[in-house]
């Protein structure tokens, strides 16, 4: 949780370096959230489904979690983009790799590949390396 924590600190940060721990760690607590509040939203509408359930009372609860995962979602898009810069700039490519994502089907495959890299060991073009840090 630290890694999520301090990823949104840095939320439009998008200078300097990303281990991939905080890559991945931010990856994993976002989408665990989003996939809980999506699974939130199709059990709210289950009631409706039954023989006495009440349609309008599911619909609005079900449009309420729908609406709380597109704004958690929105929430953390500019986070999202930054630690992937971040993590872009650890292995020594440009953080306009990023935009491969907006590449149907093969860009976000390619960049989740990429994402795995161990970074460069040492100080590169964008600054020291994440791992000498002690503060985690």
């Amino acid at each position: 949780m630290n890694w999520f924590i301090h990823s949104m600190k840095n939320y439009a940060n998008f200078a300097g370096r990303a281990r991939r721990r905080e890559y991945c760690w931010f990856q994993v607590v976002s989408m665990g959230v989003i996939f809980i509040l999506f699974i939130a939203a199709l059990l709210s509408i289950l009631p409706a489904l039954g023989p006495r359930g009440s349609i309008s009372g599911s619909i609005a609860l079900s449009l309420l979690w729908f609406a709380l995962c597109g704004i958690f979602t929105l929430a953390i898009a500019v986070p999202s983009w930054a630690v992937l810069v971040r993590r872009l700039h650890d292995i020594g490519a440009s953080g306009w790799f990023s935009l491969l994502a907006f590449v149907p089907c093969v860009g976000g495959i390619f960049l989740i590949a990429i994402s795995f890299i161990d970074g460069n060991a040492g100080r590169n073009q964008y600054g020291p390396d994440p791992k000498d840090r002690s503060s985690f």
